[in-house]
């Protein structure tokens, strides 16, 4: 899978995403021979076991982007996403407070959906769908 993302990272260089832009990231497992246990049990949540994948998106472009293997921080956010993201833009996120950096530094208008699942919000149907396709090839 990383290497599918690291041709990506080339062709993806140049894109810019503006107007409203659909920020989110999901996490994958690492292949088993990868993982990390402590007394003999597997990490739990988010942790060195995870690969990071950001999907960010507007209504005619995408970005897939490597994060990391750790819950996002406000200095790998802002390396990952602010060359991406045109300032001025609309951000529709989760409200992860490493989302704060992008909304300070590039003057995004912040649109925060609800995470829980009961909650209806179909602006999010765009990066919801585009994370799909991430997990019908993997």
């Amino acid at each position: 899978m990383i290497k599918t993302f690291e041709v990506l990272k080339g062709i993806q260089n140049d894109v810019v995403l503006d107007g409203t832009v659909y920020l989110d990231e999901t996490y994958f497992t690492k292949v088993r021979s990868k993982l990390v246990t402590k007394d003999g049990k597997k990490l739990r949540g988010i942790s060195r076991n995870k690969i990071g994948v950001g999907v960010a998106c507007n209504e005619t472009k995408s970005i897939f982007i490597v994060t990391g293997t750790s819950k996002p921080s406000r200095k790998s956010t802002k390396e990952t996403y602010s060359q991406d993201i045109a300032r001025g833009s609309v951000l529709v996120h989760d409200d992860e407070h490493s989302h704060s950096i992008l909304i300070e530094e590039l003057e995004l208008e912040s649109i925060v959906y609800p995470t829980k699942r009961k909650q209806k919000n179909y602006q999010i149907k765009t990066i919801l769908y585009i994370r799909s396709i991430i997990f019908i090839y993997y």
